[in-house]
This record gives structure tokens, C-alpha cells and sequence, in this order.
């Protein structure tokens, strides 16, 4: 069952990753890796929480998207990186 979920929210960080502006290419590089270890690592920190929180996050990508911040999901991504993986920042 929590396969289901990761695998849930996995296919909407894909649709995600496509609105907007989409990922640079760097970034591209890096989604498969950046999935997987930001969702561990948010499973870890908020347990059945994550997917309230998860749901929220997507949200409010989508809300930035439609009032034309085209690259909120690009900055998701190279926020979380800094703030959650501890790991040197993507490129945008």
C-alpha cells in the first residue's frame, strides 16, 4: 500500500515537472534522484502526515503557475534540495 502512494505521488511530480516552465536541463538530469530521496526523506520527517502535506505543496505549485510564476516547480525542486537533501543546489 505505501508503494501505491510513493508511486502516486511520483507520477504527479512527473505532470508537475512538465507545467510552466518545466525543469532546466540539469535539473531534468536530476529528477529521477531528487523523487525519490526528497519523498524518503519527507516520509521520514512527517510520517502520515506527508501526504496531507503533500497535497498542499502541489497546490500551491499550481496556484503560483496560474499567476504566472511559470518556474515554481523548478524552485520547489531547488529549494527542497537545499532545505531537505542538505545537497548543493541544481540549476534552475
Amino acid at each position: 500500500m505505501k508503494s501505491d502512494f510513493k508511486k502516486n505521488r511520483h507520477a504527479v511530480l512527473d505532470k508537475l515537472s512538465k507545467l510552466g516552465q518545466g525543469l532546466s536541463d540539469a535539473q531534468k538530469t536530476d529528477f529521477g534522484w531528487f523523487k525519490d530521496a526528497w519523498d524518503a526523506a519527507m516520509c521520514e520527517e512527517h510520517g502520515q502526515e506527508w501526504g496531507s502535506l503533500f497535497a498542499m505543496q502541489v497546490q500551491c505549485i499550481l496556484d503560483d503557475i496560474s499567476n504566472g510564476q511559470t518556474n515554481a516547480f523548478s524552485l520547489l525542486m531547488h529549494n527542497e534540495t537545499l532545505r531537505v537533501l542538505n545537497s548543493p543546489a541544481l540549476r534552475m
